[in-house]
């Protein structure tokens, strides 16, 4: 409360919400706790949601925060991101993967 009083009479009240982010950040790393984003085209069961945690976790050796989206324009499969990390499981990406692979020409006209 005593912060809160300080930061009122210094007029900084508007730095509140940010002051909250960066205290959240840092009890994160204190506590070893990673945060990971994971977008599905539907939402995830019980069952799915404990494999990825335990894929993460045992990749990261940290408890893992789990924020979920649903996201219809990647057609199926995930995209898992955990700090700058990305693992892109999705339909969307093997399917333009493929779309390059095709457009290349192989032949080569020898002359």
């Amino acid at each position: 409360m005593l912060f809160i009083q300080i930061l009122t009479k210094k007029k900084r009240e508007s730095l509140l919400p940010q002051i909250a982010e960066n205290f959240i950040q840092f009890y994160k790393a204190k506590k070893n706790i990673a945060v990971a984003k994971v977008i599905t085209a539907t939402p995830l069961n019980d069952s799915l949601r404990e494999k990825i945690i335990e894929f993460i976790s045992a990749e990261n050796k940290m408890d893992i925060e789990l924020n979920e989206d649903v996201n219809e324009s990647i057609l199926g499969g995930a995209i898992i991101k955990i700090g700058d990390k990305q693992i892109d499981g999705s339909v969307k990406r093997n399917l333009k993967n493929l779309k390059k692979a095709y457009s290349q020409n192989l032949y080569i006209k020898d002359f």
